[in-house]
């Protein structure tokens, strides 16, 4: 299953990247899943250490807020199959984690938020680069 068909699984009325409106749409629901997860993590690991609570607080920030820095110049590139299949892919990186919160414990939550932070970045350079190729 390609990584499209896959968001369209996981996630109903995924609407894709042919449009600006899809792309802002997809973008905010793949920011808003990630979200939810480290919403539903912040809660069932309570209490946390300071630490690791600020690194959720700032991990939901960016799931609250677009990247303007790498998706204003990515929301109106042309995109080619292979273009929708990188970002596609990112996002499906990012969404993947859902399944891997549900095991997290305590003690594993410092790399499972490294992992997070690794995804928000992988989809930020996906647009990047994206734009950058025009593709």
């Amino acid at each position: 299953m390609d990584p499209l068909e896959l968001l369209n699984e996981r996630m109903n009325d995924f609407p894709g990247y042919a449009t600006d409106t899809d792309r802002r749409l997809s973008d905010e629901m793949v920011r808003a899943f990630l979200g939810e997860m480290l919403a539903d993590l912040q809660v069932k690991l309570a209490p946390l250490d300071p630490e690791v609570g600020g690194q959720i607080g700032e991990l939901m920030f960016r799931a609250g807020f677009t990247n303007q820095i790498a998706f204003r110049p990515y929301e109106s590139v042309e995109l080619s199959d292979a273009g929708i299949a990188e970002i596609a892919s990112a996002d499906v990186r990012a969404i993947d984690l859902a399944d891997v919160a549900a095991t997290v414990r305590r003690d594993g939550l410092p790399s499972f938020l490294a992992e997070v932070t690794a995804a928000f970045d992988a989809r930020d350079a996906a647009m990047r680069s994206l734009a950058a190729t025009g593709s």
